[in-house]
């Protein structure tokens, strides 16, 4: 289960990484982090008002994950992740890839200095010959190096994924929150102008 987004939270000794999935709304973002943090599917889970959160603790660092939301209402939330995300998981379905375009220009514009995850949702039969390469070549004209094919409801692709998620957190703690500090507020909902996304 999902726990209210803390405001404030101490974790002595370890660094705090943040990272945000943004993405369409039925995309599979929310489904994808059920299968990251319990290794389960539930088809009918509820979409995400707003931003969810929850946390894993790896060596030496916790990782923080908001799953906002994809509707258009909830869209001038996002930047607030993402300005301070370290890592921005952007996700979109497997059948049109191409549509993360417009959160990749998004997240580059709030926040060039995050690491940027593509992951093609719902593949849940194999990929066409040569799909994944020309996407991999896609993503690498916008600055993405890292590009996945994943089911959360078969599993396909999620292991590869949540290692290269939490290899990229651990790499990137020592310059995140120091051990012993405050996590800060991730934004001030105030300052929650703008749309996320243009339609």
């Amino acid at each position: 289960m999902w726990s209210a987004q803390p405001q404030r939270q101490k974790q002595s000794a370890l660094h705090h990484v943040r990272c945000c999935l943004c993405g369409d709304s039925g995309v599979g973002k929310s489904t994808l982090v059920r299968r990251y943090m319990n290794d389960t599917f539930d088809s009918n889970i509820e979409s995400t008002i707003g931003a969810a959160y929850q946390q894993r603790r790896l060596d030496g660092c916790v990782l923080h994950l908001w799953d906002t939301a994809g509707q258009e209402r909830y869209q001038a939330l996002c930047p607030m992740y993402l300005r301070q995300g370290d890592i921005v998981l952007i996700a979109a379905e497997a059948a049109a890839p191409h549509t993360a375009g417009r959160w990749i220009e998004r997240s580059r514009e709030i926040n060039d200095k995050s690491v940027l995850v593509l992951v093609a949702t719902k593949g849940d039969r194999p990929a066409a010959p040569g799909e994944m390469a020309a996407l991999r070549e896609w993503a690498e004209k916008r600055q993405v190096h890292h590009v996945y094919r994943v089911s959360s409801k078969t599993g396909d692709g999620c292991n590869e994924l949540f290692a290269t998620l939490e290899r990229l957190a651990q790499d990137l703690a020592p310059a995140c929150p120091p051990p012993g500090a405050e996590l800060p507020v991730v934004g001030d909902p105030e300052d929650a102008s703008g749309c996320c996304v243009q339609s």
